[in-house]
């Protein structure tokens, strides 16, 4: 019986799926949180299910103009700080410039040290947590106030319903954010799951900027372009960083989803040299369809590579187990 691994979903945005874990075919599913609210929640299914599940806990860049800054550069909180204005606050990090009265139906700004604490607390205390959902999005655009249900559904992935504003989060703001999470990750020595969209460049020299790297990386449903991957992100596998560390650069996985990057998967998946692919659903729902969505994408992926399902099924199991999972 082959073993199938799905190391990106979200299936805590619908509580009521979760009971079908046990049962699902997935062997393993790494399950990503995108806000504080739903940290809780991964945590918990972690310790319900421990042999099913993998948590990670991250801040998600779609959530991240709710947070201020409030760390050094040394990632260490200011002593004496005082907290913004609620509005100078999303002034400084939204464009363009918001309307009072879009800001006033806003929630008030929390501190980065929050969320990295309640982060690195996890991280801590659960040796087999990573660190995800994080990264840099250069389209997405912020709901409109009265579509954002402030209650345990505030921090669901899927956007559907919610009417799009005009607003955008500074991208140097997301960087600020992602560049505290890749702290963590190094210091905890941990794997992290990046999203990123429209921006391959941009993500690639935040990562690889050093001095220090976590053990692996997963670009997750990778949207970029096969050439710049092969260019950038594996030209620089083997390279050694800074004379001071010694340090090589991270091993760099990649992930393929149906629902994501399905358009570019014939020249991507050639392209992601054979240890370092990687399967997932990025699906909000834990049951048959999950299941559906990792066993499709092997499939598919399996006649694009020209081998067996059972044979790149044992790929990937070990470019999980012993590979971005191995720390």
């Amino acid at each position: 019986m082959m073993n199938i691994y799905d190391v990106h979903c979200h299936p805590t945005d619908s509580p009521a799926s979760l009971e079908y874990i046990p049962s699902m075919v997935t062997t393993k599913l790494v399950v990503m949180s995108t806000c504080l609210k739903d940290m809780p929640c991964v945590e918990s299914l972690y310790k319900q299910y421990p042999e099913k599940v993998v948590p990670a806990f991250g801040f998600h860049p779609w959530y991240s103009y709710q947070i201020y800054n409030d760390l050094d550069s040394n990632e260490t909180c200011i002593g004496n700080f005082q907290p913004p204005n609620k509005f100078d606050h999303y002034k400084t990090v939204i464009s363009p410039q918001p309307s009072d009265e879009f800001l006033n139906l806003l929630p008030s700004p929390f501190p980065l040290s929050t969320v990295i604490s309640e982060i690195e607390s996890r991280l801590a205390r659960i040796p087999q947590a990573i660190v995800g959902e994080c990264g840099l999005d250069k389209i997405f655009r912020i709901p409109e106030p009265d579509s954002i249900l402030h209650d345990e559904k505030e921090c669901e992935v899927a956007l559907e319903n919610r009417k799009l504003s005009k607003y955008r989060v500074s991208f140097d703001h997301q960087n600020m954010v992602l560049k505290a999470q890749l702290h963590l990750a190094v210091k905890y020595n941990r794997p992290i799951s990046l999203h990123g969209v429209q921006c391959p460049g941009a993500l690639y020299q935040t990562v690889m900027e050093g001095p220090k790297f976590p053990p692996s990386v997963c670009l997750h449903s990778y949207t970029g372009s096969a050439e710049f991957l092969k260019n950038n992100w594996y030209k620089s596998k083997s390279k050694k960083k800074t004379p001071e560390t010694h340090q090589q650069a991270p091993k760099i996985y990649v992930s393929c989803s149906i629902l994501i990057n399905e358009k570019s998967h014939d020249e991507l998946i050639k392209t992601i040299p054979r240890d370092r692919l990687l399967f997932e659903s990025d699906f909000h729902k834990a049951g048959d369809y999950m299941d559906k969505l990792n066993l499709a994408i092997l499939e598919k992926a399996s006649k694009i590579l020209g081998v067996s399902i059972e044979d790149l099924a044992a790929q990937v199991e070990q470019n999980v187990c012993k590979g971005f999972l191995f720390f």
